[in-house]
């Protein structure tokens, strides 16, 4: 090819990235960005008005729309590929490149990975107002752990997050022991209080982001070894004399 910043992108690419959008992923990294300047370069130009906009909304459709095109999906696609296919490939991966190099300081994987700009907001999970900060999180717009985020800032560049407010609310998976009991795993966000300065207000989420599950409490011992504190409720018959 010429450059070897473009030939370090494609081995990546092609070659050590495991197809897997993970957080400590660098060749997960590389394929959204380029993912998304491969749709700009081939499309942008033949819907100007809405594709900012949609790529705020919904960029899934419009990164579909890319690769089809380049792959001869459509009667007369070429027409949307001005200069063809390989230009367009390769304006894509030039503006990858100097995106990492400007942002990173190099295209070497050994210096970025997905995690480093993907990030899902919690902002207003609790209500308007209450920020319950970000973390970087795996997956992305075509994985089967969704977590679409918005690729471009409000100028159009490249922003400094991709920031996520979309993902699994809770995973669970079940089954019934011999005596009946239902035995259930699960992962959600945040925690199971509301309080932000609770300890149980985010102290799920490493096991959701993660993928780890927790087993629920369906026997009395096991709610009483997990028990922190219990209330007792008493109801009075309205009007009641004593």
């Amino acid at each position: 090819m010429g450059r070897a910043d473009l030939d370090t992108l494609v081995d990546l690419l092609n070659v050590k990235w495991d197809r897997r959008v993970r957080i400590d992923s660098p060749g997960a990294l590389v394929f959204h960005a380029f993912a998304h300047l491969l749709a700009e370069e081939a499309v942008a130009d033949d819907v100007p008005l809405v594709y900012q906009e949609a790529m705020k909304l919904q960029a899934v459709y419009m990164l579909k729309l890319a690769p089809l095109a380049l792959g001869g999906a459509y009667p007369k696609g070429d027409g949307v590929l001005q200069g063809g296919r390989d230009l367009v490939v390769l304006r894509a991966l030039d503006r990858t490149a100097k995106w990492l190099e400007a942002r990173f300081g190099s295209v070497d994987p050994a210096g970025y990975q997905f995690g480093d700009v993907h990030v899902t907001s919690f902002a207003d999970s609790f209500g308007r107002g209450i920020d319950s900060g970000t973390l970087p999180t795996n997956g992305g717009e075509t994985t089967l752990n969704v977590s679409p985020s918005v690729f471009y800032d409000a100028d159009g560049a490249v922003a400094q997050q991709w920031q996520s407010r979309f993902g699994p609310l809770v995973r669970t998976t079940g089954t019934f022991a011999e005596d009946g009991t239902p035995e259930l795993w699960f992962n959600a966000p945040l925690g199971n209080v509301a309080d932000p300065n609770s300890p149980h207000a985010s102290d799920w989420m490493s096991d959701w982001r993660d993928g780890r599950y927790r087993r629920f409490a369906y026997r009395k011992a096991e709610v009483d070894a997990k028990a922190e504190s219990s209330y007792e409720l008493v109801w009075e018959r309205p009007g009641a004399v004593e």
